[in-house]
């Protein structure tokens, strides 16, 4: 299985290795290969010491896990503000059968206060998640 791990693959592990982040197998590859190669084990040493790899500290995991809610509660919203917006367009335009005839429920003898007040909602949901969409869009959502 040793003459599969070149150089290029050793290579391609430093960062791991050197990050603390590889698995204790991978450790045990990387360093008996570094003991062999020395151009290795000083571009390891070198990625060591030029890259001091920051620690999450608290306040880090706290603005990860913030910007994680923060984004849960925007879909959430341009999910409901889509609902909304169907819901409300096509509300005013519901109709039924009845005696052999067409009857719109909001729209029978012209348009209703009430149709109009759910016309002009709908639009407003729809103006809401056209905006909604546009910001997410910026975060690649």
């Amino acid at each position: 299985m040793t003459e599969l791990v070149t150089p290029h693959v050793i290579r391609d592990l430093l960062p791991l290795y050197v990050a603390g982040e590889a698995s204790a197998d991978t450790v045990a590859l990387v360093e008996r290969f570094l003991a062999q190669d020395r151009s290795l084990l000083a571009e390891a040493q070198m990625m060591r010491s030029s890259t001091p790899m920051p620690t999450p500290g608290p306040a880090m995991r706290d603005q990860e896990m913030e910007t994680f809610r923060m984004t849960k509660r925007l879909l959430r919203r341009r999910g409901l503000l889509m609902g909304f917006a169907i819901f409300l367009t096509l509300t005013p335009f519901s109709f039924r059968f009845g005696s052999g005839q067409l009857d719109w429920v909001f729209w029978q003898n012209g348009p209703s206060p009430s149709a109009i007040a759910m016309l002009v909602a709908g639009g407003c949901c729809w103006a809401a998640y056209g905006a909604l969409l546009r910001r997410t869009r910026d975060f690649g959502l």
